[in-house]
């Protein structure tokens, strides 16, 4: 995606769009489950001139200078800030794909339906995931041209974590807008703090969301043994609990 111009341009704005692009697709490709692959170079705003098989090319399409610009230490730490937060979250790094851990809405903060997927004026969306050390992730992504309305999907305590857009703007003011073809990611702190617990072997069945807390802080503040508050939480009539199709990783956290 040139934005309007082939090859190289000294056009401020072509050069901005051409930045958040590689922004995005960085953190798209870092923060996506599985084992994230970058090339030498890709953290520095490198484009071997648009080749994409160069690994025969002894040249400058290939070679990285040791002198950094600017714009180069700027992508640098972009990359830096995606991998802290991979790093610092779980549930960014799983083993495996759990389809039921997320959450999808409309950039209204709505639920999507099944037929908002097939509607082509949404350009946007947000997806939530529960952190196994406690904490909800959000994802907002506006993939229009436009300044879009947004509203985060949920209430509480929100910190911006990532801003493709201006990445060093971190904000605790909640979502009102998002700017065009950027992707942000948002932290809510769950103040609870539990003790992690696992069964996996006897009850085969995943507790993770923070919905939950409420309920797991009620049983363990009632003193109730291992067995009968694994016994209580499958009673439990507000939780979503799939015993076949999810493993079993219970995260509570120690009060």
């Amino acid at each position: 995606m040139n934005y309007g111009v082939e090859g190289a341009t000294d056009n401020p704005q072509i050069i901005e769009q051409r930045r958040r692009h590689v922004r995005n697709l960085v953190a798209t490709t870092l923060l996506a489950q599985g084992v994230p692959m970058l090339l030498a170079g890709d953290e520095r705003l490198n484009t071997q001139y648009g080749n994409n098989n160069a690994y025969c090319q002894d040249n400058e399409m290939t070679w990285l200078s040791w002198d950094w610009s600017d714009a180069e230490r700027d992508m640098k730490q972009w990359v830096t800030d995606v991998i802290a937060c991979r790093k610092r979250f779980q549930a960014l790094r799983q083993d495996s794909y759990h389809h039921d851990d997320w959450c999808w809405y409309r950039l209204d903060g709505k639920t999507l339906t099944d037929a908002d997927w097939h509607q082509p004026h949404l350009h946007g969306l947000q997806c939530t995931l529960p952190d196994l050390d406690g904490g909800e992730l959000c994802f907002v992504i506006n993939a229009s041209n436009e300044l879009s309305s947004a509203q985060l999907p949920q209430t509480g305590d929100w910190q911006c974590l990532l801003n493709s857009y201006e990445p060093s703007v971190r904000t605790r003011r909640g979502l009102t807008q998002i700017t065009p073809k950027t992707l942000q990611l948002w932290l809510k702190q769950i103040k609870q703090a539990h003790a992690q617990l696992q069964d996996e072997n006897q009850h085969g069945y995943v507790l993770r969301h923070p919905l939950y807390d409420n309920a797991i802080v009620s049983l363990i503040r009632n003193g109730c043994s291992r067995k009968v508050f694994f016994e209580k939480i499958a009673q439990h009539k507000e939780l979503d609990l799939r015993r076949k199709t999810c493993r079993l990783q219970v995260a509570i956290r120690a009060l």
